[in-house]
C-alpha cells in the first residue's frame, strides 16, 4: 500500500507550490514537443522542396496528384445535377486573350464536363487568334460557344498595362460576355482542371435564397499578400432587372459589332440597379456596383495584379504595398465612385467637400460589398507548387490549379506535358459527353459565336 500524504493547515503552502510546478512542467513539456514536431516537420518540407531530385517532383506533380484527383467521398449524385444543368440561367467563362494555352483551356472545358458533370453552357472569351487555335485543334465539346472580343488592344487602359493585366479587365465584366438571361455563373482559369462534381458548389447561390453573392477562394499561393483568389468565382445576380433603369444607347452601328458611349460612372447606373431593393444603397450594394469598384482599382495603373485591385476596391489592407498605394488607391476610387451619384449615395447627398460625405458613402459601399463577397474552402482547391506536399493533401477538392508549377520553368513543361497526354484517363466514364469537333463549320453547329466590342462598360455584343 503507498501512503500518500495529505495536505493540513500548516503544508497547504507547499502542496499549492507543488501543484503550481506540476502545471507548468506539463506546459513546457507540451511546448518542447510542439517545437520538435514543427522542426521535424520543416525539415521534412524543406527536404521535400530543396533535396528532391527534378524526376521525384515531377512523379510527385503527375502520377501521384492524378491518382488522388476525385478521391474520397463522391459529391451527391449526378442525376440531381443533371436536372440543374437544364436551367438555363447559368454558365460558365473562361477567358483566353494573348498568353493563353489553349490545349491546357481545351483540357479543362473537358474535365468540367467529364469530372465536374456540368452539361451547360461554357463561354470563353477569345480573339481572332485564339479562336481559330480552338476551332482547329482544341476539339472542344459541344455547346462550348465563343465571346470573340473585336480588338482586344481596346481592354488596355493605357500602354504600360501589361497584356495579361489587360484580359483580366473582364472579370469584373463577366456578365457582358453572356446572355442577360444568365443569372449564376462560374469563372476559371485556364490553367485549372475539375477533379470532382461540382453540384454542391451551384447550390450556395440557392442556399442565399435569391440574394446576389460572390464567392472565391482564399489566397493559397501567398495569403500574406492578397486576401482572395480571383482564379475562381462564383458569380450570382439578382433575377429581376428593374425597368427604371435605363441601359446605354448605341452610339454606332458597325456591320458586325457595336458601340456604346459610356464611362464607368455611367456603367454602374444601367443594365443592373445598384442597391438591393428595399434595402440602403450604400449599405447593401448591388453586385454590378462591386464589380465596378474591382474595375476602377484595376484601372487606377496602381496594381500589377488583380487580386491587389481586389482587396483595395474592397478597403482591405495591402500589406505588400506601401500605404501612400492604398491612400491613392481610395482617392482614385473616391473620385470615379462620386461620379455615379446620387444612386448609389442617395443616403449621402454630399460626394466630396468639407463634410466627407463622399467619403463615408465610398467606406459603407466597401462594407457591403465586403459582406456580399463569401469565401469558399480552402480544401476544395489544391494548388500544385513546388513545394511538393498540397497533392498529398487533397481528398475533396473540386479544383486542380496548376498556377503554382507554372513559374518554375524547369518543372512546368513536363507537368504539362504529362495532363495534355493523360487526356484519356482524366476523362473515363464521363458524367456528361464529351463529343469532340474541330473546323469553323463544325464549331458553328455545335456553339455559337458571339460577337462582342470593346467598352468601358465591358464587351457589347452585337445585335
Amino acid at each position: 500500500m503507498v501512503c500518500v500524504p495529505r495536505c493540513t493547515t500548516a503544508t497547504t503552502r507547499w502542496c499549492s507550490a507543488g501543484r503550481r510546478w506540476s502545471v507548468r512542467r506539463a506546459t513546457v513539456v507540451a511546448a518542447l514537443v510542439l517545437v520538435v514536431v514543427g522542426l521535424c516537420v520543416g525539415g521534412f518540407l524543406a527536404y521535400i522542396r530543396h533535396g528532391t531530385s527534378a524526376d521525384t517532383k515531377v512523379q510527385l506533380l503527375t502520377e501521384t496528384a492524378l491518382s488522388f484527383m476525385g478521391a474520397g467521398n463522391n459529391d451527391g449524385n449526378d442525376r440531381l445535377h443533371q436536372r440543374s444543368n437544364h436551367q438555363q440561367q447559368m454558365a460558365v467563362v473562361y477567358i483566353c486573350l494573348w498568353h493563353c494555352d489553349t490545349s491546357l483551356l481545351a483540357l479543362s472545358i473537358k474535365t468540367l464536363r467529364a469530372r465536374g458533370g456540368w452539361c451547360g453552357d461554357v463561354y470563353v472569351a477569345v480573339g481572332n487568334s485564339e479562336r481559330r487555335a480552338l476551332a482547329m485543334h482544341g476539339h472542344l465539346p459541344p455547346r462550348t460557344h465563343f465571346a470573340l472580343i473585336n480588338n482586344p488592344r481596346r481592354l488596355c487602359t493605357s500602354h504600360r498595362m501589361q497584356t495579361s493585366m489587360c484580359a483580366k479587365r473582364l472579370k469584373p465584366q463577366l456578365f457582358s460576355l453572356v446572355p442577360a438571361t444568365v443569372h449564376t455563373l462560374l469563372y476559371i482559369d485556364a490553367d485549372v482542371l475539375v477533379s470532382r462534381p461540382l453540384h454542391s458548389l451551384w447550390d450556395l447561390p440557392r442556399a442565399a435564397r435569391g440574394a446576389e453573392t460572390w464567392h472565391v477562394f482564399p489566397d493559397m499561393l501567398c495569403s500574406d499578400c492578397t486576401h482572395f483568389n480571383t482564379g475562381i468565382m462564383l458569380l450570382h445576380r439578382r433575377q429581376t432587372l428593374p425597368a427604371a433603369v435605363p441601359g446605354p444607347r448605341p452610339a454606332h452601328r458597325g456591320p458586325t459589332a457595336s458601340t456604346h458611349e459610356c464611362n464607368q460612372a455611367t456603367c454602374m447606373r444601367h443594365e443592373q440597379v445598384v442597391a438591393v431593393p428595399g434595402a440602403s444603397p450604400s449599405t447593401s450594394p448591388s453586385l454590378h456596383t462591386c464589380l465596378a469598384l474591382w474595375l476602377i482599382a484595376m484601372d487606377s495603373g496602381l496594381f500589377s495584379r488583380d487580386q491587389e485591385a481586389l482587396d483595395a476596391a474592397l478597403g482591405l489592407p495591402l500589406p505588400m504595398l506601401p500605404d501612400s498605394v492604398a491612400e491613392e488607391a481610395q482617392a482614385v476610387l473616391l473620385q470615379r465612385f462620386a461620379q455615379s451619384a446620387p444612386i448609389p449615395c442617395r443616403s449621402h447627398p454630399a460626394t466630396g467637400g468639407d463634410s466627407g460625405g463622399g467619403l463615408k458613402c465610398l467606406q459603407s459601399v466597401q462594407a457591403g460589398c465586403r459582406r456580399l463577397l463569401h469565401m469558399l474552402p480552402r480544401r476544395r482547391q489544391r494548388y500544385l507548387d513546388s513545394g511538393m506536399w498540397q497533392p498529398l493533401l487533397a481528398y475533396h477538392e473540386w479544383f486542380v490549379h496548376l498556377l503554382g508549377i507554372k513559374r518554375d520553368r524547369k518543372l512546368w513543361p513536363r507537368v504539362r506535358r504529362f495532363y495534355l497526354d493523360s487526356e484519356q484517363r482524366l476523362l473515363q466514364s464521363p458524367r456528361c459527353p464529351i463529343t469532340d469537333y474541330s473546323g469553323d463549320a463544325a464549331a458553328h453547329q455545335h456553339g455559337r459565336t458571339i460577337h462582342c466590342s470593346v467598352s468601358p462598360c465591358g464587351c457589347v455584343q452585337a445585335p
